[in-house]
């Protein structure tokens, strides 16, 4: 019975630890308050999708990662992530944000690190936060363009690295809010992309509560990773096309190159390594006493990774996690004064943000009034477009009733013309009638003149004769 109340109670125990997590996942954001027990040694940072280190009954040989990236930083030994390397960097490095930029590839958009050991960890593994040793890497087995989340919306495109833990539609909530990146679309594919980011927290809290994921995502056999914002998606923001580049394997480690539209990026053989004659393992490395933070920490006030850093990386370097006394100190850090170096340049580093938002303010300002000056011209431009329509429209019209009044006018004159003309004619035969008619009284006047010959006799009447003849007639 009490086993049974025991198998019970873990059983209520497990639903709501994972009830807590879906509701976690579901927020979004990060809270500080986060229960650190969820990063155990269980959760896939040993033995899980390339977070071993050489533990588990199957581990990925990373010794090309040990052996390329030990020049350029310093292997450490935690119980919890096994070997995890310390870049040595300055204090403002941040992870697919200094010294590299973006392009589009058939994978998607990648991280293109000018960095000599970027082909290692911008393509593999995770980047994680903690505020005594600043940014650390730990390895990982499956390759991707870039092992970040995206964001955005029409305005803003955002980015930030993946920690230990976090993969595609799970854990996402737990990136601490100043770990993303945030510019405009138009400035993302450029090289001093760096010159129009928003890094003030208060610009970066604002925008990341405006934008939503991006969850385009690519799976290929155990990997999946997202892609950030497509071709077409950049082309409906921002009106531009973007170049396309073909991702090609490099056959030795060295930086990553571009040529021509192929960018080289060396792809290491990550076999299994066990093997008795290969140790996969540092050569050198340091077994640290204050284990690194199970949960990201917030970047903010990165002067606190000064103390973890500067003990780790000033310390003659350690063999096997044995101090190496005849080994000098590791160049670029000397002590305290080396603290104060970093903090002048922190300093230094926030004034110039504070110049560069600024900057990036007043720039907006004058694009927007460019882009008002540029509207108010179009508007201009489109109402003398229209007057002058309206103008051509007018003189058509104009000339058409000029045309119409000339046409009617022309009409009504051929009507005077034809109407005088038959006038004309009318007249004309009225004469010729009259002249006619006058011809033939003429012409009988002249026959009634014109004596008969046979009155012509020689008996006629004398004058008197006649005069008698008609005086008798009287009475």
């Amino acid at each position: 019975m009490q086993r049974l109340f025991n198998y019970t109670r873990f059983a209520l125990i497990g639903i709501f630890i994972a009830a807590s997590n879906l509701i976690a996942n579901a927020q979004g954001n990060y809270d500080s308050r986060y229960n650190n027990s969820g990063y155990n040694n269980n959760n896939g940072y040993n033995n899980y999708d390339g977070y071993n280190n050489g533990n588990g009954a199957y581990a990925a040989n990373y010794q090309d990662f040990y052996d390329g990236l030990a020049p350029y930083g310093q292997w450490i030994y935690d119980q919890q992530y096994g070997y995890v390397w310390l870049p040595n960097v300055g204090p403002d490095f941040r992870p697919y944000y200094t010294n590299g930029y973006w392009a589009m590839t058939q994978y998607g958009n990648t991280w293109v690190s000018n960095y000599t050991w970027g082909w290692a960890t911008f393509h593999y593994g995770r980047w994680t936060f903690d505020n005594y040793y600043g940014w650390l890497w730990i390895p990982g087995s499956e390759w991707a363009p870039a092992w970040v989340s995206w964001r955005s919306n029409n305005n803003y495109y955002g980015w930030a690295p993946m920690g230990p833990g976090i993969n595609v539609n799970f854990n996402l909530n737990l990136i601490p809010m100043d770990w993303w990146v945030f510019l405009s679309p138009r400035y993302f594919y450029q090289p001093n992309f760096h010159s129009y980011c928003y890094n003030n927290w208060a610009n970066t809290r604002n925008i990341y509560y405006k934008t939503s994921y991006i969850h385009n995502a690519y799976g290929h056999h155990h990997s999946s990773y997202y892609t950030g914002p497509r071709a077409d998606d950049y082309y409906k923001t921002t009106g531009h096309r973007v170049s396309m580049f073909d991702v090609n394997n490099n056959r030795s480690v060295g930086p990553t190159t571009i040529r021509g539209n192929r960018i080289n990026i060396y792809r290491p053989n990550l076999g299994n390594s066990n093997n008795n004659n290969n140790p996969n393992q540092p050569s050198r490395f340091e077994r640290i006493d204050r284990g690194i933070s199970r949960s990201p920490q917030n970047y903010g006030d990165g002067m606190q990774q000064a103390v973890g850093r500067q003990q780790i990386l000033n310390q003659p370097n350690w063999n096997n996690g044995n101090r190496n006394n005849t080994t000098e100190p590791r160049n670029g850090w000397n002590g305290q004064n080396d603290i104060q170096q970093m903090q002048e340049q922190r300093i230094q580093q926030q004034r110039q943000e504070n110049q560069q938002q600024m900057q990036q303010q007043r720039m907006q300002e004058q694009q927007m009034r460019r882009d008002q000056q540029m509207q108010q011209q179009r508007m201009q431009e489109q109402q003398m477009q229209r007057d002058q329509q309206m103008n051509q429209q007018r003189i058509q019209q104009q000339q058409m009733q000029r045309d119409q009044q000339m046409n009617q006018q022309r009409i009504q004159q051929q009507q005077r013309e034809q109407q005088m003309q038959q006038q004309r004619i009318q007249q004309q035969r009225q004469e010729n009638q009259q002249q006619m008619q006058m011809q033939q009284q003429r012409e009988q006047q002249q026959k009634m003149q014109k004596p008969q010959p046979s009155e012509q006799r020689s008996d006629r009447p004398s004058p008197s004769q006649d005069e008698n003849f008609r005086g008798r007639g009287r009475f």
